[in-house]
């Protein structure tokens, strides 16, 4: 049988798209143009769809994706990730339990000092990420230095931003939340990498580095915090954090820390930097602050509130597939659920009670708790106006065979 040397619907040319926001391209030329989009296909840097345009195709993918390194090897060390990339970039990488099923986590992309090695890294960020539901990953510097590794910047610029781009990309990170933190060389290093990646990182923290902001690249439109121990060396550079304060005002941040030598700050005042970074009303300032905060870890800014909850009471009407116990029609089903949804609405019946009149084994024995996947598979629009309610509401739905009976809960943060 011959094979097809161009397949069936494409041209022997046929146009490539590499864009950001590839997703919202496709939704906007089906709306606007009534373009049809096939499913997606696995290429080489992730999904790509084909998009036809009257008797023209078109393969539009992800750049994200079009541009994600690949891993030559990817093992494990306990809970940590160890990924070699094929460009030889190092990392470990450490995912905490708190995030949330479908939340999108932060990153914090962390670089060690001279002769360091990741774990160390690993170590003192462990209950940051915890608090913040981030996802940390230690970068390993690409020279043999003493007892660990050190940093090459013509080699470590190029390979430090290709490892986030593979985190981000593998790790379903937000984009908008990708802080650089260095300490000591490691914190040189992201001076100079944040500058030149700058549509990458939402910001770097620099702690007892031997650098400041704006010496190696401009920081402008960056957000920055600077850490320095006035017992460490470096703290010579202080007049000139200062004076980055000043230049990139009201961008970057600079915290003298009383009795710190050369060592990383406490994981108090990192989150506090961390903040900042994310919080683009908090305006960059100059302190100096003791040793050990005199607060505790503030709430995460920029990390999405967890999802709401909901509850469902689900009455059925007797179809093929409803439960054998079934047995009133349509009509009937109807005339229950609207009552039901009076008596809740009115605060006359409880949960507890209503769920008693529910048909759905699953929700009820979760006390009536329901998520969005469950709902969508129940149909698209009861997920659809379970997302629009409002907070602490009832709505009914008819999906197939049934009528639902939804309550959206106020988030418990």
């Amino acid at each position: 049988m011959a094979v097809r040397a161009v397949p069936r619907g494409y041209r022997t040319v046929t146009p490539y798209l590499a864009v950001r926001g590839a997703a919202k391209l496709l939704r906007f030329v089906k709306a606007a143009f009534g373009a049809r989009v096939g499913a997606p296909q696995i290429h080489s840097g992730g999904f790509m769809r084909a998009l036809s345009l009257t008797a023209f195709l078109i393969l539009v993918a992800s750049a994200a994706h079009a541009q994600t390194p690949k891993a030559k090897s990817v093992e494990k060390e306990g809970e940590w990730d160890v990924v070699t990339l094929e460009s030889g970039a190092f990392a470990k990488i450490s995912v905490p339990k708190s995030i949330r099923k479908g939340e999108q986590p932060g990153l914090v992309f962390t670089c060690h000092g001279h002769g360091g090695e990741p774990n160390q890294m690993l170590g003192y960020g462990r209950e940051l990420a915890e608090h913040r539901g981030d996802v940390w990953c230690a970068y390993r510097a690409s020279q043999k230095a003493g007892p660990g590794f050190g940093y090459d910047l013509a080699k470590d610029g190029k390979l430090i931003p290709e490892m986030t781009r593979y985190v981000i990309a593998t790790y379903n990170i937000d984009p908008k939340r990708v802080i650089l933190h260095g300490f000591s060389a490691g914190g040189a290093a992201s001076c100079v990498v944040a500058p030149a990646n700058k549509t990458l990182y939402a910001g770097f923290v620099l702690c007892a580095a031997p650098d400041v902001p704006g010496r190696n690249g401009d920081a402008k439109g960056l957000r920055a915090v600077v850490f320095l121990g006035d017992q460490d060396p470096n703290f010579s550079l202080a007049p000139e954090a200062e004076r980055s304060v000043e230049k990139y005002k009201p961008n970057v941040a600079f915290r003298a820390v009383t009795g710190l030598g050369h060592d990383l700050p406490d994981a108090v005042y990192l989150n506090d930097a961390f903040n900042f970074i994310l919080d683009a009303t908090e305006k960059g300032d100059k302190r100096v602050v003791p040793l050990k905060p005199d607060h505790a870890l503030a709430p995460p800014k920029g990390r999405p509130g967890p999802p709401p909850d909901y509850f469902a009471v689900v009455v059925a009407w007797k179809t093929a597939k409803s439960p054998g116990e079934v047995t009133r029609n349509k009509l009937q089903a109807k005339s229950v659920a609207d009552g039901l949804l009076a008596r809740l609405k009115k605060k006359e019946a409880t949960l507890e009670e209503a769920l008693e009149q529910s048909d759905d084994t699953e929700s009820k024995e979760k006390k009536g708790l329901i998520d969005l996947d469950r709902m969508a598979a129940m149909g698209k629009k009861l997920a659809d106006k379970a997302k629009a309610m409002k907070e602490e509401t009832w709505e009914m739905v008819e999906v197939d065979g049934a009528y639902c009976l939804i309550w959206k809960a106020k988030p418990v943060q």
